[in-house]
């Protein structure tokens, strides 16, 4: 029941800045597009939700700030995910057709690795900001505790950022315009419930 609160709470406030989230977005793909700036540009926009959400006027000012504030530690992030993400693919495309044991045991692991990792990125960026001394290996010891004290919560969280994945696959234009600021939204949202920060009416 939680999930469908934070849900109708990103509406509300998409709904209340709509526009300024859109240009956003944009400026969040345009700045993706290197790769290697993407988690950097993922963060001004949390940056620039956050900062939404505390019902401070906010611009897309605030967005290039959080985007340069992390530009450094978005790059390691980067780095990191190509070294865990790539040794794990890379495992999985290698021993795909091996029948051993070993082999066997090892690919439900690798691919539980890959699906762990991909879950603590969703929850990584929302969190740093609530951090006293904001560190990566911090931001992901803290999303792996929020994963193991909330299965069921992040259960939702990902069921319903399945159907917006799905949903903007059909609606091409969503990911341009809207889709990464409802994620964020969505996603800061959800980081604020767990950690019992409540900065709108029930």
């Amino acid at each position: 029941m939680r999930v469908f609160q934070v849900l109708r709470h990103t509406v509300q406030h998409l709904n209340q800045r709509g526009y300024l989230f859109i240009w956003a977005n944009i400026l969040c793909v345009v700045l993706m597009l290197p790769l290697v700036t993407a988690p950097a540009a993922w963060a001004g926009l949390v940056h620039f939700t956050q900062l939404s959400l505390s019902q401070r006027q906010v611009g897309l000012e605030d967005f290039w700030r959080g985007f340069k504030a992390n530009l450094w530690r978005g790059v390691g992030v980067f780095a990191l995910n190509l070294f865990i993400v790539g040794i794990n693919t890379v495992n999985l495309w290698a021993y795909a057709n091996d029948p051993s044991l070993a082999a066997s045991l090892l690919r439900p692991i690798w691919a539980g690795v890959l699906v762990v990792w991909a879950i603590l990125q969703l929850y990584l960026w929302p969190i740093l900001h609530h951090m006293e001394r904001p560190s990566v290996l911090g931001g992901l010891r803290n999303a792996g505790v929020m994963l193991l004290l909330n299965p069921l919560f992040t259960l939702g969280v990902v069921a319903s950022l399945l159907v917006l994945w799905a949903l903007s696959t059909v609606l091409t234009a969503a990911w341009l315009l809207l889709t990464l600021s409802v994620m964020s939204i969505f996603l800061t949202l959800a980081v604020m419930d767990r950690l019992g920060i409540r900065r709108y009416s029930e």
